[in-house]
């Protein structure tokens, strides 16, 4: 005995009962919760990160070392998840690296650019300057694909730069080198955007990406630290 298939009018029927109704909305509803608590975690976490960068910076001014001892540490605890089977990435290899290296280089300067720069801006100033990421990367793909965003999107973009531009006028502990470096920062998080898009990267999990991130970067960062003579 051969069974029959739900014609649409009887899935429209079973869509259309109270039970799958409470279900729909139940599960929309706990959505929503998870991702107002996702967001409000990163919002808490991004602020902490910046806060805890700053008092490092002041305490701690060797911005090389501390950027390899943060890639040591990504590695340090990413290998052994993937090695037990907690992250599903696969293994190290050379042609991946390769591919991500550019990305891996973006991402370093980023870095970089960014904490060198918090170390003389005052944290508010920073995440003013910081915001302007996306207008980089709005302009950049308006000009490489000739395609603007839509008005509400360029109109936002606008007050994000206005607002940067009020708030530099207020800036009673104006520094042009800390603007300078935090403007690159912002310019080299662009780019490393732009390039996983690019690239075709997107497919990567987050995982692998900071991965190699942190393999790719850790003998690049250990030159700089032999170069500046950090160590000394």
């Amino acid at each position: 005995m051969t069974a029959h298939p739900i014609s649409h009018g009887a899935e429209e029927a079973m869509a259309r009962t109270p039970g799958h109704n409470k279900l729909s909305t139940d599960a929309l509803a706990r959505a929503r919760y998870v991702g107002m608590v996702s967001a409000l975690l990163y919002g808490a976490v991004a602020v902490s990160m910046v806060f805890i960068n700053k008092h490092t910076m002041s305490v701690f001014p060797l911005t090389n070392i501390v950027m390899t001892l943060q890639m040591a540490a990504t590695w340090a605890i990413l290998q052994p998840l993937q090695e037990a089977g907690y992250l599903t990435f696969p293994r190290f290899s050379l042609a991946r690296a390769r591919q991500l290296f550019g990305i891996t280089l973006l991402y370093t300067a980023n870095t970089g650019l960014a904490l060198v720069g918090l170390k003389t801006l005052n944290v508010p100033m920073y995440n003013v300057l910081k915001r302007l990421t996306p207008m980089l990367v709005l302009v950049a793909k308006a000009l490489l694909r000739r395609h603007w965003p839509s008005r509400p999107v360029l109109g936002a973009v606008v007050m994000v730069v206005a607002g940067c531009i009020i708030a530099g006028i207020g800036d009673l502990t104006f520094d042009l080198a800390g603007y300078a470096y935090a403007l690159a920062s912002c310019a080299a998080q662009g780019g490393y955007l732009l390039l996983v898009e690019f690239q075709g990267a997107g497919g990567i999990s987050s995982s692998e990406l900071l991965y190699y991130n942190a393999v790719c970067s850790l003998p690049v960062l250990a030159l700089v630290v032999v170069v500046t003579g950090e160590l000394a």
